[in-house]
């Protein structure tokens, strides 16, 4: 059946809040702070949105329509988006087209893999029976002795919650990468990181010199260098504590100084990125002044 005016109206609201906190998201992101897993979450929030208004997949072709575009390549809005605007690009040939198609396909794999673990791990959302069932099960399960196997052990479940944190951001990095592919290569300075290209191209709009954007270059292939090792710090210390947690979960009593360490050092690694970048911005700011007066 068809939304309601009432049912439209509140749907439209949930939509637009839910996009202001994903710009806001994106903002972040690009300004260099740590978003952990705010994109995974509002992924399930908008999944939520779409179970609760019969739009998720599965639900009536009548309502998959008023959110689903019948003529799309890919189930993911962001991989269609993509693909639509890499149509639109005169940087990409024939044959760098089928193969960018083949990339996005890949990922899309990758995403319906991520969210079968996310459902085996949190249950499908909105679904008042199912979490009834699962409900019923786990309190079964804790009037049983807890094994290394048994998914009511906190310690276990904690484990797979940062396996699957692990795989989001192995996902964000890929998105990102086929992102990156939509800007043409000779703008992108031979840089990968997005944040990093724009501050490049900043730097190529403002009033620098060629030898002043040579030393701009070289500071910015740093500054990228760092980044690359803050978000491998991360992933460090994530992998420690599902380390920490799986041992846990065996009836091992593991060091949990270790994962500890290593997330203070990523958050600080993580301060470190977000003040320089503020830097930048400032700095390439004055710059772009500079050149207009």
């Amino acid at each position: 059946m068809e939304l309601s005016e009432t049912k439209m109206a509140e749907l439209k609201g949930l939509l637009a809040t839910h996009d202001q906190k994903a710009w806001q998201v994106k903002k972040d992101h690009r300004e260099g702070k740590d978003i952990g897993d705010a994109d995974a979450k509002l992924k399930i929030k908008l999944n939520q949105i779409m179970q609760r208004f019969g739009m998720a997949r599965g639900a009536p072709d009548n309502q998959k329509a008023l959110y689903n575009d019948v003529n799309r390549d890919f189930e993911d809005q962001r991989l269609e988006q993509l693909w639509r605007h890499a149509q639109t690009q005169d940087h990409f040939d024939k044959h760098e087209l089928e193969e960018l198609k083949k990339e996005l396909m890949h990922h899309q794999d990758q995403l319906n893999e991520y969210n079968a673990l996310a459902e085996d791990i949190y249950g499908p959302l909105n679904d008042a029976k199912k979490e009834k069932d699962r409900r019923e099960k786990r309190n079964a399960k804790d009037n049983m002795t807890p094994t290394g196997d048994d998914p009511a052990d906190p310690a276990k479940r904690r484990a797979r919650e940062l396996d699957l944190k692990l795989k989001h951001r192995d996902l964000n990095k890929d998105y990102q990468r086929l992102r990156t592919k939509m800007t043409p290569e000779e703008e992108r300075g031979g840089f990968e990181d997005r944040r990093v290209i724009s501050l490049w191209n900043d730097a190529v709009e403002a009033s620098f010199s060629d030898e002043e954007l040579e030393s701009i270059k070289e500071e910015l292939q740093a500054f990228e260098a760092k980044i690359h090792g803050y978000e491998e710090a991360q992933k460090a210390a994530l992998r420690e504590e599902k380390m920490y947690h799986n041992l846990k979960s065996r009836g091992e009593n593991p060091d949990v100084q270790k994962h500890h360490t290593l997330r203070e050092t990523a958050k600080e690694l993580g301060s470190k990125i977000s003040e320089t970048m503020g830097s930048w911005r400032k700095a390439l700011t004055a710059g772009r002044i500079h050149k207009e007066l």
